[in-house]
């Protein structure tokens, strides 16, 4: 298990796609799955980033109209 701070999630994790401010949103809105730590640090698990960020990627895949027939 490897545990990401909200900068490394951003740098490390995402290649600086994803910005730390996108992050501690989704933090605020409970969608995303972290611990805080005492001083509000926050950690991530590196296991549990990858999965939520896959259903995110799977949640957001559209069909063209043409290949609905």
């Amino acid at each position: 298990m490897k545990c990401l701070t909200v900068r490394q999630a951003s740098e490390e994790f995402f290649k600086g796609t994803i910005s730390q401010g996108f992050l501690y949103k989704e933090v605020r809105k409970g969608n995303i799955p972290h611990v805080r730590m005492s001083r509000g640090k926050i950690l991530f698990d590196e296991d549990y980033l990858e999965k939520w960020w896959n259903e995110k990627l799977c949640g957001s895949l559209t069909v063209p109209k043409n290949k609905l027939n």
